[in-house]
């Protein structure tokens, strides 16, 4: 028995959710508040990068590190963080 094009869409509906509804805003708010989040981490290591470098008497090209350093660990934690995400569900990833 074949199955009908409307019951293969439903299926696929049924297995990725259906975000068509009333929870794609909480979805779009979600996103939007994790990005700003991600710009606000960025900042704050940036307008910190004064004080660290008056209260540990260090010059502009040593403290600059700080900011490089920060920056490398976001990106090598984005390629494990992500294949976990495949590997056990973004969802769970994300909550976790």
């Amino acid at each position: 028995m074949e199955k009908t094009a409307e019951q293969l869409r439903r299926e696929h509906i049924a297995l990725e959710g259906d975000t068509h509804g009333k929870n794609k805003w909480a979805i779009l708010f979600t996103v939007l508040v994790m990005t700003f989040m991600v710009c606000l981490d960025s900042t704050v290591v940036t307008v910190a990068l004064p004080v660290m470098q008056k209260e540990l008497g260090v010059g502009l090209d040593r403290i600059q590190l700080v900011s490089s350093v920060y920056l490398l660990a976001t990106c090598v934690a984005m390629l494990p963080f992500g294949r976990l995400g495949d590997v056990r569900g973004k969802v769970n990833v994300f909550q976790l």
